[in-house]
């Protein structure tokens, strides 16, 4: 498979969308890939506006970064569908209720407002191939489906289950397709392997780190837009700390358009950006709970560095209490598979960038 590299900031980027509206009329699906908060799902935000604003259709977006278990996936998709049916007409609720063998969907009513809710419960013995065609093939009923879009396909780790994914997706969805991929071991794999979605001459393509200064320009657009300043020494701050990530940086710089101030200087956006971290700290400690002391040592120690180098070497066991070298080129293998580190020119990164910056304190 061939792939377009596309750099893509917080701007619009008309060429992009025009790359996928081609890609989609000459293929009939696409792939995204690129690195983690390099701006692929405002990307598709943008080419649906673009491309099906005012128009009756049916856009179905599947959003797979939850999923941890095979169950997952299915709730995954079955919560999608849900916001395309008529939850106000009981017949048609039950009719979803009744349209698949392991889900059991309960529908539920609030006793004072009558408004329906939707609880999944997957049975032990599910056969995962006839509720992912059960499940695809509702989906390709809905009425002017025009284009349906997968995120982190990445997040199916189990090639008997991708393979079914796949067989169902493509036998009973007949609109156009984006698939989104993010970077790691498991896009890696099927790079190289040619696998699915890498199976095919679908167009792909590549969205790369955007330009430093095209983000500084855009900073200052849009603070301009809230009527608001921010000194330049904060903007270079802002896509410091973001690293150019535009998922993070964006969020630093909504909260600095939220806040009160009308001059932003570095003071006040090092408190904003704290805030950012705080607000986050909850979720980034189930990491603890979820890798062995090693593994989170490690992850602390990448951190910590902003870019480290010879992890397995003695000075970088020692400072970060890691045992031994055998003992860190496991927890490093470990932290690869789950797709929280990565390498480039000689050093190591995290992927989550706000993780990053958190564990750099704590």
């Amino acid at each position: 498979m061939q792939e377009t590299t596309t750099a893509h900031g917080l701007i619009p980027r008309p060429d992009l969308v025009d790359s996928i509206r081609k890609g989609l009329q000459t293929a009939g699906q696409i792939v995204m890939s690129g690195q983690r908060g390099m701006g692929k799902t405002h990307l598709l935000r943008e080419f649906v506006s673009e491309a099906y604003t005012g128009k009756a259709i049916t856009v179905l977006h599947i959003d797979l970064t939850d999923v941890v278990h095979e169950s997952d996936l299915l709730i995954a998709i079955a919560g999608e569908c849900i916001k395309h049916v008529d939850t106000g007409q009981v017949k048609v609720m039950k009719e979803f209720a009744n349209a698949f063998t392991y889900l059991r969907p309960v529908v539920r009513y609030d006793g004072f407002s009558q408004a329906p809710t939707v609880d999944f419960s997957i049975d032990d013995d599910v056969r995962y191939e006839v509720a992912l065609d059960q499940l695809f093939g509702y989906a390709g009923r809905l009425p002017n489906l025009k284009l349906l879009t997968v995120e982190h396909l990445e997040r199916i780790y189990d090639d008997g289950i991708r393979s079914a994914f796949k067989e169902a997706l493509l036998r009973n969805i007949k609109c156009k397709i984006i698939l989104a991929i993010n970077d790691g071991s498991q896009r890696d794999r099927l790079l190289k392997e040619k696998s699915w979605p890498f199976d095919m001459q679908t167009p792909c393509i590549r969205i790369e780190e955007p330009d430093e200064h095209m983000l500084l320009k855009e900073i200052q657009r849009q603070m301009s837009g809230a009527r608001k300043k921010i000194d330049q020494a904060a903007s270079e701050r802002l896509v410091e700390w973001s690293r150019a990530e535009v998922d993070a940086l964006g969020q630093g710089l909504c909260r600095i358009i939220e806040c009160p101030r009308k001059q932003i200087d570095e003071w006040t956006l090092e408190t904003e950006l704290k805030q950012i971290l705080q607000e986050r700290a909850p979720f980034f400690r189930t990491y603890r709970d979820l890798l062995t002391r090693n593994q989170w040592l490690l992850l602390r120690g990448i951190a910590r560095e902003r870019g480290a180098v010879k992890v397995m070497g003695s000075a970088f066991v020692r400072k970060y209490a890691l045992g031994t070298p055998s003992s860190v080129q496991t927890a490093l293998a470990a932290l690869q598979e789950k797709d929280l580190v990565y390498e480039t020119g000689g050093r190591w990164w995290l992927y989550d960038t706000l993780l990053s910056r958190w564990l750099e304190q704590h």
